[in-house]
């Protein structure tokens, strides 16, 4: 089934009452269950749900309650009704439903519960995100003299980190090689870019003989920000591509935003827009803005529904990749209740960056959500929070000492 058609989270039946409770129909009390739910795989979980009433009075033991729990591959999961009660409102001029579900523990992966209520007062859907606990296993961990800050990495294995001194340093088998002048670093497979002051550099990384120079020019640039991929580096208002074993620059003027490459085109996105480096650009809708960027989604997050009260992002909106200026194949995905996304949209990217969800304030324990949209839906691992530095290819995290490095290969395997 579609990835957009599975993410219809709220389907509203109502009808009236039976004839016995006279001329009785359901209230507009506003009163919807979440657009989605998150448990974590192996730990069973209560949710607590209140949706619309009718507006009179049911007989006693006339409500009820057929919870439907399907799984990923299409199975269903038995799922106990704990509770289900009518609260009144107004004299029954209108009411509310409270029902209380068990749901077993389950599988990692996206689940969808649906929710009949009886005598025929309607049914919803909402999909629950079942994370797997990835905390202590995820990747591998790393180790350093000293604290690793910025890190970067190229796929062959090389390890970068911002010298405290100047410059950055490489890290491979053993061996520390610094690399002074460096301001940034910037990775794609196993290819490395080095942003200096006045000169940009290009490596890639070969199994035999390490890194190895492959271009260098004068950089000529205004600006901050970046990207990077295997064959091109942005920075400022230039592009940089390695053609025929120089590096090449053509301008692509003052673009705002967070920027990529889409083949022989530049995107950027802002607030409400996607614009390409030939000025073209369309209305993305709601104040839309960046959230993430891997091999087969561009991610975006905006606060359709949101209130002043609650002005948090409400919904993930990803694009297929390649990305074209007219948004092209898109879906909507509800953001797990509790977790929003970065506070602020990066001006710098290697290759991508990971869909990374960080819990509220106020909602316990901080977590963080790793996201994947792959063949079967939507995947979500359950991990550290203390973030040091992300890319396409990779996700840095803190180790358990200070001159520790998780470092996990993304995207992240089962």
């Amino acid at each position: 089934m579609n990835a957009g058609v599975k993410h219809l989270w709220l389907v509203v039946l109502f009808a009236g009452c039976p004839p016995t409770a006279g001329d009785c129909r359901v209230g507009t009390a506003n009163q919807t269950p979440p657009e989605s739910l998150l448990m974590t795989a192996g730990l069973p979980q209560t949710f607590s749900f209140i949706v619309d009433g009718p507006a009179c009075e049911l007989p006693e033991g006339a409500l009820t309650a057929r919870p439907v729990l399907s799984t990923p591959s299409g199975a269903t999961v038995p799922v106990t009704v704990a509770r289900v009660v009518q609260v009144s409102q107004q004299d029954f001029f209108a009411s509310s439903i409270e029902l209380d579900l068990d749901v077993p523990a389950l599988e990692p992966g996206t689940h969808f519960l649906q929710v009949f209520i009886e005598p025929t007062l309607g049914a919803f859907q909402v999909p629950i995100f079942v994370a797997a606990n990835r905390r202590r296993d995820a990747g591998f961990v790393v180790s350093f003299q000293e604290v690793c800050q910025r890190p970067a990495r190229t796929t062959a294995g090389t390890q970068f980190c911002a010298d405290r001194d100047a410059g950055f340093f490489a890290f491979r088998a053993g061996q520390r090689t610094s690399m002074p002048g460096v301001e940034r670093l910037l990775t794609a497979g196993n290819v490395a870019w080095a942003v200096g002051r006045s000169e940009l550099r290009r490596y890639e990384d070969q199994p035999d003989a390490g890194l190895v120079q492959t271009g260098a020019t004068t950089l000529l640039t205004l600006g901050t920000g970046g990207w990077a991929d295997e064959a091109s580096l942005i920075v400022g208002n230039s592009r940089y591509d390695f053609v025929d074993g120089g590096l090449e620059r053509r301008s692509i003027g003052l673009v705002s935003g967070t920027r990529w490459t889409e083949g022989q085109r530049v995107l950027s996105v802002t607030p409400g827009s996607i614009c390409n480096d030939l000025s073209f650009c369309v209305v993305n809708g709601s104040g839309a803005r960046f959230f993430a960027l891997d091999a087969t989604h561009l991610w975006l997050v905006h606060n359709l529904g949101a209130t002043s009260d609650a002005p948090e992002f409400t919904t993930m909106r990803l694009l297929r990749r390649p990305v074209t200026p007219d948004a092209g194949d898109a879906f909507s995905l509800a953001i797990p209740p509790g977790f929003q996304p970065m506070k602020s949209a990066p001006n710098e990217l290697s290759a991508g960056l990971p869909p990374l969800l960080f819990s509220m304030p106020d909602a316990g324990p901080r977590r963080m959500l790793l996201l994947n949209q792959g063949r079967e839906g939507t995947s979500v691992d359950l991990l550290s929070p203390e973030v040091l530095g992300a890319s396409r290819d990779w996700l840095f995290l803190a180790g358990d000492a200070p001159n520790e490095l998780r470092v996990i290969p993304l995207p992240l395997s089962p």
